[in-house]
């Protein structure tokens, strides 16, 4: 079994002068156990309760295994 991330996670730090920097994790695309809209909507009511507590995203890291040469099919729509 692969590890990976199972439900949205929040990790903080301080950056440089202070500033409090929040690191969302959230479950990837391809799961074996549960689609893409599964995973797509559980990301969507977690941002969605951020945003109604003035809580707004500021960016996006997209990550994907450094084995794998190039973005093949599946990996280029997700990120579409």
């Amino acid at each position: 079994m692969l590890a990976g991330t199972v439900d949205v996670g929040v990790h903080s730090f301080r950056y440089r002068d202070g500033q409090k920097i929040y690191l969302i994790d959230t479950p990837g695309f391809n799961d074996t156990t549960r689609s893409d809209t599964e995973v797509l909507t559980e990301i969507a009511y977690f941002l969605g309760g951020a945003y109604s507590k003035n809580i707004k995203l500021a960016g996006i890291i997209y990550l994907h295994r450094i084995t794998d040469a190039r973005m093949g099919g599946s990996a280029l729509k997700n990120l579409h």
